[in-house]
C-alpha cells in the first residue's frame, strides 16, 4: 500500500520555508514508530509497530487482541502522539466503565508524563481527572479525553471528536455505539479525515462485536487503504526476538499463570481471553448469552462491586460451607436488594477454610453490609456454621460484642432473646434444588438478578476490588459449566471434574432467600369470582 505523505498547511502570514521544528514534526507524522521512541522512549516490538502504523494511517481499525497483549497501552500511545503532533485535534477514549479509562489508560499516560520531558512540555497544565472523566490539554490546542459511557450514554452525549477510540468494544451497549459514539465524528477539520478505532478481546458470537469483526474482514479486502484488522495473542509476544528497532524485549509470557488459567477456566474462555478466538454459544443450563444479558451495560447500568454496603439498601448473603482442601470451597455471595432486583455486588471464597474462619468471614460481612438475611446450605458444614453464628462474637479490632445470629425456625435459637433472627438453613433436596436453580435462571432472564460486567485488574486497582472482580469472573465460569443432568424426578446439577460450583451455589441460595422474602410483600391474590365447580 502506498502511504500518503503527511502535509503541512501554511497559514496566512507564514513564510514558505519550513523551520527545523516544522520539518521534525512532519517527519514524526510520517514515522510514528520513531516518534514513539524519540518523544516517549518506547522501543516498540514488531506487533506494536504494526498496530501503531495501522491506527496512524487508516481511518478505521479494529484491534482484536487477547488479554494482556497491550491494546489499552497502544490506544494510550496512539492518542498521546496524535495530540502532540496534530494541533486542534479532539480525541476521545470511550470505555464502558470509568475504572478502565482511569486506571488502565490514563494510569499509563500519567507515568509517561512524569518520565518524558517532551511530553511534559507539550501539555498545557497538568493531566486532570474528575469523578467522570480524565483529560489532557496540549499547548497546540489538542486534547485527549477519557470517559465512560454511563448508564445510557448521558456522560458522553453531545461531545464532538476528530478521533474516537472505543476500548472494550464488546462490553459496550450496541445502541449507544451506533446512536451516540459514532455520530461524535460527523464533523471533521478541513483537510483531515476523522478516525474511528475499536479495540477489544473477543466475546461470544451472539455479541455485537462478531458481526462487526466480519464487517472489518470484508472491508479490509474491499478498501485496504482505509480499514485495518489487527489480531494478536500471547503467542505473538512469545515469538518476539530482539531487533535493531527493539534491542531489548521488555515483555515475556508467564506460562505458569497461563497454565493456572487453563485449570479454572473453560476451554472456550481460555481461547477467548488468551488466543483471541470467538467461541460459539455455550449449551449449559446457564448459557453465555444469559450471563451476558444478566450483566447490564445500561438500564440500570453496570453493577458495581462493593466492599462496603450503604444504609439505604438491604443486603443478603448466600453461604456454601464447603471446606475440602483442594476441593469444595467455602463461598459467600453478597446480594444487594434494589427496587425488586438483586445486584450481585461481591463474592467471597476460601479453600480449606476452618469453621471458625467461616464464622469470622460471615461476621465481618455483617459488619460491612446491612444484612437482612443469610441463607446457608445445610450440606457439608452448614449446620456447624449455623451453631457458631448463634454464639456472641467479639470483634477483634474494636472489642465490641456482636449479638448472636440465629435461625428463627430453630426452637433452641428461639430461646436466645438477644439474637438477630436472620439465618435460614436450606435443606438442598433434589426437588428444592430444581426449584432454586430454575428460579435463578428465570430471574436472570427477566433481569431480576444482575451481575457486574467483567473488568480486568490493573496495577493501580485496589486489591480488594481486583480480587472481587476475579471472584465474579470465576462465578460466571462455574455457571457456564453447570449441566442439568436428567433424573427420574427432575435434574441433578453437575460440573466436570476439574470445576467447582460453590460460588454459583452461594448465588443460588442467596437468590432463593430473596425470592422467598419478596413473596412476603406480595398482596394476597384477589379472587375474580366466587362459586364452585359443577359437573355437566
Amino acid at each position: 500500500m502506498a502511504r500518503k505523505k503527511a502535509k503541512a498547511r501554511l497559514m496566512k502570514g507564514e513564510k514558505l520555508a519550513l523551520t527545523d521544528n516544522d520539518k521534525l514534526v512532519l517527519f514524526y507524522r510520517e514515522n510514528p514508530v520513531q516518534a514513539a521512541k524519540d518523544l516517549l522512549g518506547f522501543d516498540l516490538i514488531w506487533l506494536q509497530r504494526i498496530i501503531l502504523e495501522e491506527m496512524w494511517f487508516k481511518p478505521f481499525t479494529c484491534l482484536d487482541i487477547s488479554r494482556g497483549v497491550g491494546k489499552s497501552f497502544m490506544i494510550a500511545l496512539y492518542c498521546v502522539l496524535k495530540g502532540m503532533l496534530y494541533p486542534n485535534t479532539n480525541i476521545g477514549i470511550i470505555t464502558p466503565v470509568y475504572r478502565q479509562v482511569q486506571l488502565y489508560i490514563f494510569g499509563e499516560i500519567k507515568t509517561w508524563y512524569k518520565q518524558s520531558p517532551y511530553f511534559n512540555r507539550s501539555v498545557d497544565g497538568r493531566i486532570t481527572a474528575s469523578t467522570l472523566a480524565c483529560r489532557i490539554v496540549f499547548n497546540n490546542g489538542s486534547f485527549v479525553e477519557g470517559l465512560p459511557v454511563g448508564n445510557d450514554g448521558g456522560n458522553i452525549r453531545g461531545r464532538r471528536y476528530h478521533i474516537v477510540c472505543a476500548d472494550e468494544y464488546a462490553q459496550h451497549d450496541e445502541k449507544i455505539l451506533k446512536l451516540v459514539i459514532r455520530p461524535m465524528l460527523n464533523i471533521k477539520l478541513a483537510g483531515r479525515r476523522n478516525q474511528y478505532h475499536i479495540a477489544t478481546t473477543p466475546y461470544y458470537k451472539h455479541n455485537h462485536f462478531w458481526p462487526q469483526y466480519l464487517h472489518y474482514i470484508r472491508m479490509c479486502m474491499e478498501k485496504p487503504d482505509e480499514y485495518g484488522l489487527l489480531e494478536f495473542d500471547y503467542r505473538d509476544v512469545n515469538m518476539t526476538q530482539p531487533s535493531k528497532l527493539c534491542p531489548i524485549i521488555p515483555y515475556d509470557v508467564d506460562e505458569d499463570i497461563l497454565e493456572m488459567q487453563r485449570v479454572d477456566m473453560t476451554n472456550e474462555e481460555f481461547c477467548m481471553e488468551n488466543l483471541a478466538r470467538f467461541p460459539d454459544e455455550s449449551s449449559g443450563f446457564f448459557t453465555s448469552r444469559l450471563l451476558d444479558d444478566a450483566s447490564p451495560r445500561r438500564n440500570p447500568g453496570p453493577i458495581e462491586i462493593e466492599v462496603k454496603g450503604d444504609n439505604k439498601h438491604t443486603y443478603y448473603l448466600g453461604v456454601d460451607a464447603g471446606r475440602a482442601i483442594k476441593g469444595s470451597n467455602f463461598a459467600v455471595a453478597i446480594g444487594k436488594h434494589v427496587d425488586g432486583r438483586i445486584h450481585l455486588v461481591g463474592i467471597e471464597s476460601r479453600n480449606g477454610a476452618t469453621f471458625q474462619q467461616m464464622n469470622r468471614i460471615i461476621r465481618e460481612l455483617t459488619m460491612k453490609f446491612n444484612v437482612g438475611g443469610i441463607s446457608v446450605g445445610q450440606g457439608g458444614g452448614g449446620l456447624t456454621v449455623k451453631d457458631l453464628l448463634a454464639v456472641p462474637y467479639i470483634d477483634s479490632e474494636t472489642g465490641t460484642e456482636l449479638p448472636p445470629l440465629t435461625d428463627p425456625e430453630d426452637e433452641q435459637h428461639q430461646l436466645i432473646t438477644n439474637g438477630m433472627p436472620i439465618v435460614h438453613i436450606v435443606n438442598e433436596t433434589q426437588t428444592l434444588n430444581n426449584f432454586m436453580y430454575a428460579t435463578l435462571k428465570s430471574d436472570m432472564e427477566h433481569e431480576r438478578f444482575l451481575m457486574p460486567i467483567t473488568v480486568f485488574g490493573a496495577l493501580d486497582m485496589p486489591s480488594s476490588i481486583e480480587a472481587s472482580y476475579k471472584e465474579i469472573q470465576k462465578t460466571k465460569t462455574e455457571f457456564l459449566v453447570i449441566e442439568a443432568v436428567p433424573t427420574g424426578t427432575g435434574f441433578r446439577f453437575e460440573v466436570p471434574d476439574k470445576y467447582q460450583k460453590d460460588r454459583a451455589t452461594a448465588c443460588v441460595l442467596m437468590n432463593y432467600l430473596v425470592s422467598e422474602k419478596n413473596k412476603e410483600f406480595v398482596p394476597d391474590e384477589i379472587s375474580l369470582a366466587e362459586g364452585f365447580w359443577v359437573s355437566i
